[in-house]
């Protein structure tokens, strides 16, 4: 349930023809992109801006708090209220987001109606967490392991590679939740490591009109100053908070999709491209029974809503 009361103070009575209140959930997106095009002469080439745009509608309630539109009512002098109540849909509802090129958002919009005159109206955006239950998916449960390596050249001569392995305990997790996390690295290489960094990193997709656009973006940066010499090897354990971040897919939006890696990357010595490896994890927002059993929390069969263990916000 959604509750709370539209408050409307006055310096005096108001005649209306009824006061709205809407309760909507929307997906939109939108970006340019800018095309030079050739022309068939010299200096014909022009500059062409395509803009990619959709919109998708979740929901949408709308009650009378007062009056019915048709008849007049006064609206008292001083302060007066109305209170609301809206049951969100039982639908799989995307959690709210917002992006570089859209945005899920869920907004309740009162309106005072006043014939021959603009309206009233103000605006209040609430945010709502989509349902990612991690124990509907057995593989957020499986420990992880991702690795690759890299060669170097020096004129005709390779060196030995350089490796990099990461490795977690399990693939899901939950805002609030340590991730425990180990990246070892066996330089067999004659490059020097100058330090190592590890980020949780948020992969968007955006589409709209048969395109796609992508962005990326860091929700946490650990670096470790030391490095790695030649011809040793080091494994770095380290733990990170999930921040309060939307799940994974937010919830089934088939115009935003989101998706979370764990990026490692090693800081190569010199002049060289550094060596990158990500590791796919998944964000939900009810945690393994496992995890909530062991901390003596557990689901109230008399509650519609889920009790949480107190490492969650």
């Amino acid at each position: 349930m959604v509750s709370g009361k539209v408050v409307i103070q006055g310096n005096g009575e108001k005649t209306t023809q009824g006061m709205t209140l809407k309760f909507e959930g929307n997906v939109r997106v939108h970006w340019t992109v800018r095309k030079t095009e050739r022309g068939t002469g010299s200096g014909s080439d022009r500059t062409v801006t395509h803009n990619y745009n959709d919109w998708q509608r979740i929901f949408e309630f709308q009650n009378y708090l007062l009056g019915d539109g048709r008849s007049d009512v006064e609206i008292p002098a001083g302060e007066s209220s109305y209170p609301f109540s809206f049951q969100l849909p039982p639908m799989n509802l995307p959690s709210s987001y917002m992006g570089i090129y859209g945005k899920v958002e869920y907004l309740l919009e009162a309106n005072v109606i006043r014939s021959w005159k603009f309206d009233y109206n103000t605006k209040q955006y609430i945010t709502v967490n989509g349902l990612v239950d991690l124990n509907n998916y057995p593989q957020a449960a499986e420990p992880g392991e991702c690795e690759t390596s890299k060669t170097f050249c020096c004129w005709c001569c390779a060196t030995g590679p350089l490796c990099m392995t990461v490795r977690l305990k399990k693939r899901g997790f939950v805002p609030g939740e340590m991730v425990p996390l180990e990246v070892e690295v066996n330089n067999l290489s004659n490059r020097g490591v100058s330090d190592i960094s590890a980020e949780l990193v948020q992969e968007a997709s955006f589409f709209a009109q048969g395109a796609r656009n992508y962005s990326v973006r860091p929700v946490i940066s650990v670096k470790r100053g030391k490095g790695v010499d030649p011809g040793d090897r080091d494994i770095w354990r380290l733990e990170m908070v999930v921040p309060f971040v939307p799940p994974t897919n937010l919830g089934g939006c088939r115009l935003i999709d989101v998706q979370y890696v764990l990026m490692g990357e090693i800081h190569v010595s010199g002049v060289a491209f550094n060596l990158r490896l990500s590791c796919p994890v998944m964000i939900g927002t009810i945690p393994f029974r496992a995890k909530v059993e062991s901390t003596g929390y557990r689901d109230d069969p008399n509650c519609s809503t889920h009790v949480y263990p107190k490492w969650l916000p």
